[in-house]
């Protein structure tokens, strides 16, 4: 079933407008695509995105919405700020003014980041009826942000989807994981490329996900599964990521 989905998404289609966006009620700043024939006549369903280290989050809205093509979700890319590297502060594609800066140390990254994320998706549903949970993935360095988000706020999600994960337990304490009835119906699928370096047995890579995933059963996450793409490297698998979400919808 997920072949045929990704035969779908992969037919030719033209790059979708993305537009730059902030919360209403926080600075979170944010790039938002809609899909094809959107309208405010039905609930759509959303995708948030997590860029890594790199912080090119124009550049995944565009390959996100590109790589969508004509399936009917929303892509959401938030610009996050706990998505590992050093100096992040400097990195030129952040739009933070000096007073977003200084809320983030008044309020701590991972706060900042999770409030703007949970007012973002507040704006989506109010604005592009969307449906009120969202399917979730995030490359490398942005699992950091995506465990801290799945493990303190299942309730927010239907899905979320690590593609070749961090994790070393950032914006999470014991007392920080949910204790919401919904994360033992939260689907935990993580992905990675056969070919990947970083995700091979003995790798970091492999033995964050150990970790994760270790983390997760323990507090009482129950749906994990992992997923290896044949012949696929260090790459973020945003056609995977979007035909699992799809296969989870029929």
């Amino acid at each position: 079933m997920i072949a045929s989905i990704l035969a779908v998404a992969m037919a030719p289609y033209p790059l979708p407008a993305v537009e730059f966006k902030t919360a209403t009620r926080h600075p979170m700043k944010y790039y938002l695509s809609l899909p094809e024939g959107w309208n405010t006549k039905k609930k759509w369903p959303v995708v948030l995105a997590i860029e890594d280290a790199e912080r090119d989050f124009a550049g995944a809205a565009e390959r996100f919405a590109k790589t969508r093509g004509h399936q009917p979700f929303i892509v959401v890319v938030p610009m996050v700020v706990t998505n590992g590297g050093p100096s992040y502060r400097s990195v030129p594609t952040y739009k933070y003014s000096a007073e977003d800066w200084k809320r983030v140390d008044q309020v701590g990254e991972y706060n900042f980041d999770l409030d703007g994320i949970s007012a973002v998706l507040a704006d989506v549903k109010a604005t592009y009826s969307s449906e009120p949970k969202a399917y979730a993935s995030a490359f490398e360095a942005g699992c950091h942000t995506l465990f801290a988000l799945t493990f303190r706020h299942p309730d927010w999600l239907n899905a979320s989807a690590p593609n070749s994960p961090n994790y070393q337990g950032r914006g999470i304490t014991e007392g920080s994981f949910s204790k919401s009835s919904a994360k033992a119906d939260l689907p935990i699928h993580e992905i990675h490329g056969s070919d990947d370096p970083f995700c091979a047995p003995g790798k970091p890579f492999f033995a964050q996900w150990q970790a994760a995933e270790a983390a997760a059963k323990s507090h009482g996450f129950t749906k994990i599964s992992t997923q290896s793409v044949p012949g696929k490297g260090h790459v973020w698998l945003m056609s995977e990521a979007l035909a699992y979400f799809t296969s989870l919808r029929r």
